[in-house]
């Protein structure tokens, strides 16, 4: 004879079997006097569950704790040789000026209406060596930038010619060259300074005035500026 016993614990099911050897129901209440009713089975199959369950679990945490140490160690690692591996680079230049400019300002005096006159170096001193450049390389060029286009209403004429005074040693431009011509149409221009050394050069400026409705000051205005090649 035997009986099944079913009950869940710890989210598991457990079914439990009992073998009885008896003559009597009424043997039933008397348990304890048989020696045969397999109370060992129970008590063997009971505990070998729980401690199954039990070891089974540990193991399970066991591996889920060790592969969280083990990320963590990584992590530790990632970040120590992120911060060994910073370091710091510092890049400079300097700037050399290859040309420096010294310009002088001129006063041409008055004009009549409809009167042309011209203008150099021996009627106004300052229009001589009115710009000094000194280059320390070959192959300079020197922009001359102006505003005479903007006295268009007042001029009929107004040229600038801009000559060479001194040339750099071994330069194939002579002193009394014409450098480069500044008008009302072409306000801009620029000459090549091919050797390095010291340049000089002289204004040249002839102008003829339209008429006015009454005295009228003009001023231009010339931007000198060296560019390396």
């Amino acid at each position: 004879m035997y009986m099944h016993f079913f009950f869940k614990w710890n989210k598991y099911k457990y079914s439990i079997t009992l073998f009885y050897n008896f003559r009597y129901i009424g043997d039933l209440f008397l348990l304890p006097k048989y020696k045969d009713i397999n109370i060992n089975y129970f008590s063997i199959l009971f505990l070998n569950k729980f401690f199954s369950l039990r070891i089974d679990m540990f193991k399970k945490s066991g591996k889920l704790s060790g592969l969280i140490l083990i990320m963590l160690s990584l992590s530790i690692i990632g970040v120590s040789a992120f911060v060994y591996d910073q370091a710091s680079h510092t890049i400079s230049q300097t700037i050399v000026n290859v040309a420096t400019i010294t310009v002088k300002n001129s006063a041409l005096g008055n004009i009549e209406e409809g009167e042309t006159k011209g203008y150099g170096k021996l009627n106004v001193t300052s229009l001589g060596n009115i710009i000094n450049i000194t280059s320390v390389k070959d192959g300079i060029f020197l922009h001359f930038d102006s505003d005479i286009d903007s006295l268009d209403s007042y001029y009929d004429t107004y040229d600038i010619i801009v000559k060479f005074a001194a040339v750099g040693s071994g330069s194939s431009h002579s002193v009394g060259d014409t450098a480069c011509t500044l008008t009302l149409a072409s306000p801009d221009d620029s000459v090549t300074l091919d050797k390095l050394g010291s340049w000089r050069f002289d204004f040249e400026i002839t102008t003829t005035a339209l008429g006015v409705s009454a005295d009228q000051e003009t001023t231009v205005t010339i931007n000198v500026t060296a560019e390396s090649s």
